[in-house]
């Protein structure tokens, strides 16, 4: 029998598998380029300065009348954090038009100045906003105290966390985190009217604070609102899925429904994730 003879490829169809092949190393490591930085983008939204800077923006007067007020950070924050000094190129998304924010700060001690906090709106409008914020902030930055405070909670002293988070307020009293935390305080001493109260407060300087939202749901958890806490609790779980507590909060609102299935179902994801209540529960409802 004759053998076949082997296809010769043409060099047209070798040119375009040379170029699939590039062009799928170029989707591959641009995909792991891309996750990379948007890592390094959120590490840079928890250093002092873009938090203060962004707060000096949103709050300005004169910046929400060149973007459009209400104005929030973009996804994709560029710069570099080190330990004593940190540049930033903040986009800003506002109700009239986009800008972007310039901030470039050194630490003095435990505090930052700022060398530069510029906007600049995509209208070639620019104000300077160092006025707007503290050049430097005596004693520990208000995330350092926020820490004191969760610490002082977790240790069980509620009095000394109550007085930290209602000094933290007092001096950041635009600073939704600070709301939330004295909220969480609250509700840890059975004070579900002021807990709701600063809760509230937190939730109307940023409606997307999630712990504040957690909070909410706990209040309306003990006061038996069960409909209203297992809809607060499927909220917040989108961002939150492998939150064990949320599980068993998501829970508890279903038993309380009388959704003895779905009870039991969040139980078992709450015991999976390694809540020993929640297996305990599920037991229960079995």
């Amino acid at each position: 029998m004759a053998r076949g003879r082997k296809k010769k490829r043409s060099p047209a169809f070798l040119a375009s598998l040379g170029c699939g092949l590039a062009g799928l190393a170029v989707l591959v490591c641009g995909g792991g380029l891309s996750g990379a930085y948007a890592l390094w983008s959120r590490q840079l939204m928890g250093v002092p300065p873009y938090g203060d800077g962004l707060r000096a923006a949103a709050e300005n007067i004169e910046a929400q009348a060149i973007l459009g007020a209400p104005i929030r950070s973009g996804w994709w924050v560029w710069g570099w954090a080190g330990d004593d000094t940190v540049t930033l190129r903040v986009p800003l998304d506002g109700r009239s038009q986009d800008g972007v924010l310039e901030i470039a700060a050194h630490r003095s001690g435990a505090a930052w100045d700022f060398d530069t906090l510029a906007l600049t709106a995509d209208d070639g409008q620019q104000l300077d906003l160092r006025a707007a914020a503290p050049r430097s902030v005596p004693g520990a930055s208000r995330t350092d105290r926020r820490i004191e405070v969760v610490a002082a909670q977790e240790a069980g002293s509620l009095d000394e966390a109550l007085a930290l988070a209602s000094a933290l307020v007092t001096d950041h009293p635009r600073w939704a985190p600070g709301w939330t935390v004295r909220g969480l305080v609250q509700l840890d001493r059975g004070a579900l009217d002021a807990a709701a109260a600063d809760l509230a407060q937190a939730l109307s300087l940023d409606p997307d604070e999630l712990d504040a939202q957690v909070g909410v749901g706990r209040i309306q958890l003990a006061r038996e609102q069960w409909a209203d806490c297992e809809a607060t609790f499927t909220g917040v779980m989108q961002y939150r899925s492998h939150d064990a507590a949320l599980w068993l909060d998501r829970a508890r609102c279903t038993e309380g429904t009388g959704d003895l299935r779905m009870a039991v179902a969040g139980a078992r994801q709450a015991c999976t994730l390694g809540s020993a209540a929640g297996c305990e529960m599920a037991e229960r409802l079995r």
